[in-house]
């Protein structure tokens, strides 16, 4: 999977978790979501989200998708 499709995955899922549980999931649960178990990995895609100006990453449950 090229890292632009799993961007969407992220995105997708941090969107839809927040919907259904109206907080963010951990890093772990995005890891788990999109098949990564690597939490520095997951991390590293957020914050390449962050620049890419697709979330505000803050740290633990603290993301939100940018409309």
């Amino acid at each position: 999977m090229i890292r632009s499709e799993l961007n969407k995955k992220i995105l997708t899922f941090i969107q839809e978790y927040h919907d259904e549980n109206h907080w963010a999931p951990t890093v772990r649960e995005i890891g788990a979501a999109i098949g990564v178990k690597s939490t520095s990995m997951v991390q590293g895609y957020l914050l390449d989200l962050q620049d890419l100006g697709k979330i505000v990453y803050k740290g633990v449950r603290k993301i939100r998708v940018v409309e």
